[in-house]
C-alpha cells in the first residue's frame, strides 16, 4: 500500500511539474575528491566511488553531499576500485596489483577484506552487492573466459550458466539473493536473472538483439540497456525472467541507457539520454531537468537508492562546473 501511494504521489508531482508548479528535487552538490567516479547511492545518501589519489594510486572512497571517507587499501595492492555500496555503507569492487591480477573485495572506511577466488580460476571482480553483504561479479581465467560468480569474505561460487550460454557477468544481487547480469554466445549478449534454482536469459523485446541487465530490485524486476544489431542505437528496459518491456524515451531523445543501481523497489529507473537525464515512473519518462530547480542541467542519472528516491546523477548549475549531485525528492 505505502508503494502503492509513493507511485501515486509521484506521479501528481511530476504532472504538477509539467505545468509549472515547481520542481521535485532539491539539488546537492556530492562532496568527492578530484578526478573520482561515483556509482550507486544507499538510501542514507551514502556513494561509492574510485579514481587516482595523490600518490598516483587508484583509491576508493565513500562519499555524501557532507564529505567523503577513503575505504583502506590493504597490504601487498596498488589499487583498490569501487563499484556498489550497500545500506551498511560496505563497499564492493576489486584489488589490484595490475591486470590480470585482480581479486574481488567488500570494505568499508575502516577495514578491506579480499574475497577468496573460486577453485579453477585466476582472477575475480566484483560490481554488485547486497545489504547481507553477498557480492556478485564475474571470474576469469588465462585463456579468456568469464562467469558470474557469487560470494563473501569466507568464500564465493560460480554461478551456473544458463543453457546454451557459455559465458556471463553479474553486476547486482537483492536482498533474496537473485542476481543480474548478462550472458554472451561469442555473438550477443542478453541480460539474465539467476536463483537457487538456475539462471534464465530474461527475453528481448521485439526488434532488438541484445541487453545487458544492470540493476535488480526486490520484486526480482531487473533494468538495463537495450542495443541494436551494429550497437548504433541504444534504449533502456525492464524486465523479469518471463519478458521485458522497452522504456519510452525521454522527449525530444534518441537513445538511452540505464546502468548500475539504476532500479529502485518501487520499479522506478533512472537513466542517461541524449538530452540528458530521465526518470521512468508509473509509466512515464521525464526528463530530470523539468523536476529541478531553473539554472540545474542535469546531464545524467546514474542510480537511484532502493526505497526513498535519492539519485545520484551528474550536472552543472548555470553553465558552471559538471559536479556529482544528489536529487533529492521533495
Amino acid at each position: 500500500m505505502l508503494e502503492w501511494l509513493r507511485s501515486c504521489l509521484l506521479a501528481v508531482i511530476l504532472s504538477a511539474s509539467a505545468l509549472g508548479a515547481g520542481p521535485v528535487y532539491s539539488v546537492s552538490v556530492i562532496d568527492i575528491p578530484s578526478t573520482f567516479e561515483m556509482l550507486g547511492i544507499s538510501d542514507s545518501g551514502q556513494v561509492a566511488g574510485w579514481g587516482v589519489n595523490a600518490m598516483s594510486q587508484t583509491q576508493t572512497f565513500i562519499a555524501t553531499t557532507a564529505g567523503n571517507q577513503a575505504i583502506p587499501l590493504p597490504s601487498g595492492w596498488t589499487s583498490l576500485s569501487g563499484f556498489a555500496i550497500n545500506a551498511s555503507g560496505q563497499v564492493a569492487g576489486f584489488l589490484s596489483n595490475g591486470y590480470p591480477t585482480l581479486q574481488a573485495f567488500i570494505g568499508t572506511s575502516s577495514a578491506t577484506t579480499a574475497i577468496p577466488i573460486p577453485s579453477g580460476w585466476s582472477y575475480a571482480y566484483a560490481q554488485g552487492l547486497n545489504d547481507s553483504g553477498n557480492v556478485v561479479g564475474a571470474v576469469g581465467n588465462s585463456a579468456g573466459a568469464e562467469q558470474a560468480f557469487i560470494g563473501t569474505g569466507s568464500g564465493s561460487t560460480v554461478i551456473p550458466l544458463p543453457s546454451g550460454w557459455y559465458g556471463s557477468e553479474a553486476w547486482a544481487i537483492n536482498d533474496s539473493g537473485q542476481v543480474a547480469g548478462a550472458v554472451n554466445n561469442g555473438l550477443t549478449y542478453q541480460a539474465f536473472i539467476s536463483t537457487t534454482s538456475g539462471s534464465t536469459a530474461i527475453p528481448l523485446p521485439s526488434g532488438w538483439y541484445g541487453a545487458y541487465g544492470y540493476a535488480i530490485n526486490a520484486a526480482g524486476e531487473v533494468a538495463g540497456t537495450l542495443f541494436n544489431i551494429n550497437n548504433s542505437n541504444t534504449q533502456a528496459f525492464i524486465g523479469t525472467a518471463s519478458g521485458s518491456t522497452v522504456i519510452p524515451l525521454p522527449q525530444g531523445g534518441t537513445t538511452a541507457s540505464a546502468v548500475r543501481a539504476s532500479l529502485d523497489d518501487d520499479g522506478d529507473v533512472v537513466g542517461t539520454s541524449d538530452v540528458g537525464g530521465w526518470i521512468y515512473t508509473s509509466g512515464e519518462t521525464e526528463l530530470l531537468n523539468n523536476l529541478v530547480p531553473i539554472g540545474w542541467n542535469i546531464i545524467a542519472a546514474l542510480s537511484i537508492s532502493p526505497n526513498n528516491g535519492l539519485i545520484l546523477a551528474v550536472g552543472s548549475f548555470n553553465g558552471g562546473t559538471v559536479e556529482y549531485v544528489e536529487l533529492t525528492p521533495l
